[in-house]
């Protein structure tokens, strides 16, 4: 049986190359002239269109390929720079310097008395009065001198004391009429009726200067004989009950008198003694109150 069908196998093969061979002899020779030819047409005209084809897709890759390297570059130039700004040392913080506010200070304030003398006219420094009142001032501890225009200033070193304090103003001829006039400036609800321990008038020269104010202690008022060219009166008190007033007429130069020199002295002597008292008892107070308060708080 194997061997009949490979015999009927072999020659089906035979048969199929005889057609094969006789299909080929019958086939012309223009014939296949014309079937290459046409085939080489066919390619010469599918070549251009692949190559189009292959030129756009080129052309396409290279614009890609440069966004892309441009990206590249932008995206690595960043990272550069952070890279560069982050190892770039920053320079030390430099400590944070803290404002000192100045503290508002208010006006100073003096302990002390205020013994003020106050000299008069001088023409060209040619005024005894005032250089015998001024060694006056030097004998007295604490005392200033001003002239008789320096009415701001006074009143300023006034202020600068405090309520407790005692005020001693000495004048000499325009000197005591300033005098005066700072005292009536004293004597009002604005500067607090501020009072005045001690008055001296020495020769006054001016007008509205002979009634003293009520906040004035005392006055001593020394007046020459007949010999000043403007020599001022007597003055009065505006109310005896808070005020005394002492007039006093000397035939002898006031300055060189020594008995003006000591009731002036002994005057200024008596109120500086009264106000250390006072000084004192008000520091004796205030240590006994805060005593007693520290009693009362360890018995609660």
């Amino acid at each position: 049986m194997k061997l009949g069908t490979e015999i009927i196998k072999q020659y089906k093969s035979q048969n199929d190359l005889q057609k094969q061979r006789e299909l080929l002899r019958n086939v012309k020779p223009s014939s296949l002239k014309d079937v290459s030819k046409k085939n080489i047409a066919n390619s010469k005209e599918l070549k251009p269109t692949h190559a189009k084809e292959n030129v756009n897709i080129s052309k396409g890759a290279r614009d890609i390929a440069k966004v892309m390297t441009q990206n590249d570059i932008a995206t690595k130039a960043a990272s550069l720079a952070k890279s560069a700004l982050q190892t770039v040392k920053k320079p030390p913080e430099k400590p944070a310097v803290k404002k000192i506010q100045k503290e508002k200070r208010g006006p100073t304030i003096i302990k002390r008395p205020a013994i003020m003398f106050v000299g008069g006219f001088n023409w060209f420094g040619f005024g005894k009065g005032n250089n015998e009142l001024k060694k006056m001032a030097d004998y007295v501890p604490g005392a200033n001198y001003f002239n008789h225009t320096d009415s701001d200033d006074i009143m300023q070193e006034i202020q600068k004391r405090p309520l407790g304090e005692s005020v001693i103003l000495i004048g000499q001829g325009l000197g005591g009429d300033t005098a005066v006039e700072i005292a009536n400036e004293l004597n009002t609800m604005k500067n607090g009726f501020r009072k005045i321990n001690l008055l001296v008038t020495m020769d006054s020269v001016g007008t509205n200067n002979d009634i003293i104010p009520q906040n004035v202690k005392k006055n001593l008022n020394f007046i020459s004989d007949g010999k000043g060219i403007m020599t001022d009166g007597p003055n009065i008190a505006r109310n005896t009950k808070y005020t005394s007033v002492s007039n006093e007429l000397l035939a002898d130069d006031i300055f060189e008198s020594k008995d003006v020199q000591f009731k002036l002295f002994e005057s200024i002597n008596d109120i500086l003694a009264d106000s250390s008292v006072q000084n004192r008892m008000a520091k004796n107070s205030i240590h006994s109150t805060s005593l007693l308060r520290e009693n009362i708080r360890a018995n609660l």
